[in-house]
C-alpha cells in the first residue's frame, strides 16, 4: 500500500488559488476597498462606520449633510463578523454579474444600485418610524446590500447560485430565491436590516424589468471608457472583463436594458478567455463527486484502453503504405 501523500492539501490549495484568480477585477476592487475601510476603522475606533452608516431619520432631517452615506454605506460594517460574512458571500453573486455585463457597467450598477437601494430604505423606514420610532434611528450598512441585489438579478435570470442550488436538488422558485439568505443573515448577523435587503431585491427587480435603462451606461460610454488612456492599465489587467456584445449593439442603446440573457445578447461560452468564478466552483464540485478509475492489475494492460488501442491500430492499418496496393488473385 502506498503511503499517504499531501495531494489533497495541494488540490485544495490550487482550487482556492484558482477561485481567487477567477474573481473579476471590479469585484476584487470593491472587496479591497472594503478591507481598506476596515483597517481605517481599526485606527479610528470604528469612527468610519459611525460616519458612513445610513440612518433614516438623520438622512430625512439632513439630506445634504447625509448624502455621502447614501453612496458609501456599503463599504463599512458593524463588526468583524458582519465584515467577514459580507465579503465571503459577495463574490458568489457579484462575480457572475460582472462576467456577464463587463467591469465598467458592473461598477456603475454597484454604485447606482446602492444609492437607489439606500433611498428606498430611507423612504420606507421613515414612513414606518411614525409607528415604531426606534426604526428611524437604526444604523444600516454593509456589502451584503449589493450581494442581495446581484443575487436577485441572477436568480431572476435563472443562472448563478440558483443553478448550483438546483444541482443539489433544492427547487426554490426564482422569485423567492433570496428569502433563505435574508433569513440566514437575520439569524447570524442580527445587525443587518431585513428591510434593506428587501429594498436591494426591489432594485434588482427594477433593473431586470428595464426601469433603470435610462440611467445606466450606454454602449458608447462603455466603449469610450475601455479605449480611454486614463483606464489603460485597468483594461489591461487579466481579470478585467470587457463589455460583451458591445460591437453588435447600437452605441446609443442603454446598458444593458434589464440583463443580457433577457436581451439574448449573452456572450457565448467559447468567447470567454477564462472560467468564471461560479464555474470554477461547479467544476471543483464535479471533480470531488467524480470517482477516479484504478486498474485492477497494474501489470496488465488497462481493459478500458483496449477500444482506444484497437481504433488506433485500425487507423494506422488504413494509412499504411501497403493498404493502397491491390492484390490480384
Amino acid at each position: 500500500m502506498n503511503p499517504p501523500t499531501n495531494g489533497g492539501f495541494q488540490t485544495a490549495g490550487s482550487t482556492l488559488a484558482s477561485l481567487v484568480k477567477a474573481i473579476p477585477f471590479g469585484t476584487l476592487t470593491i472587496i479591497s476597498i472594503v478591507n481598506l475601510f476596515l483597517f481605517i476603522n481599526f485606527l479610528s475606533s470604528w469612527g468610519l462606520t459611525d460616519g458612513l452608516c445610513l440612518s433614516s431619520t438623520s438622512t430625512v432631517h439632513g439630506v445634504f449633510t447625509h448624502i455621502f452615506p447614501l453612496m458609501a454605506n456599503q463599504f463599512v460594517h458593524n463588526g468583524i463578523v458582519h465584515h467577514i460574512i459580507a465579503i465571503l458571500f459577495f463574490p458568489f453573486a457579484a462575480a457572475n454579474i460582472e462576467s456577464e455585463i463587463g467591469t465598467f457597467p458592473f461598477l456603475f450598477l454597484f454604485l447606482v444600485g446602492g444609492v437607489i437601494t439606500s433611498i428606498a430604505y430611507v423612504c420606507i423606514v421613515w414612513f414606518l418610524s411614525w409607528f415604531v420610532p426606534s426604526w428611524g434611528t437604526f444604523c444600516v450598512n454593509g456589502l451584503d446590500t449589493s450581494f442581495f441585489m446581484f443575487l436577485y438579478i441572477d436568480s431572476l435570470s435563472d443562472h448563478g447560485l440558483i443553478e448550483i442550488t438546483r444541482r443539489f436538488g433544492l427547487q426554490i422558485p426564482k422569485e423567492f430565491y433570496p428569502v433563505p439568505y435574508i433569513i440566514g443573515f437575520a439569524i447570524f448577523v442580527p445587525s443587518t436590516s431585513i428591510i434593506m435587503h428587501i429594498c436591494a431585491c426591489l432594485t434588482a427587480f427594477l433593473y431586470v424589468a428595464g426601469f433603470l435603462d435610462q440611467i445606466l451606461l450606454t454602449t458608447r460610454a462603455v466603449n469610450s471608457l475601455e479605449t480611454s488612456g486614463m483606464f489603460h492599465w485597468v483594461c489591461q489587467q487579466p481579470t478585467f472583463v470587457a463589455r460583451p456584445g458591445s460591437v453588435q449593439l447600437s452605441p446609443d442603446l442603454p446598458m444593458p436594458g434589464g440583463f443580457d440573457p433577457l436581451l439574448d445578447v449573452r456572450r457565448p461560452t467559447s468567447d470567454r478567455t477564462r472560467p468564471s468564478f461560479l464555474s470554477q466552483i461547479t467544476n471543483s464540485l464535479q471533480q470531488i463527486n467524480t470517482k477516479s478509475y484504478v486498474p485492477i492489475q497494474e501489470t496488465q494492460a488497462d481493459p478500458l484502453l483496449w477500444d482506444e488501442d484497437t481504433e488506433r491500430i485500425d487507423i494506422d492499418s488504413n494509412h499504411s503504405p501497403n493498404s493502397n496496393q491491390r492484390v490480384d488473385n
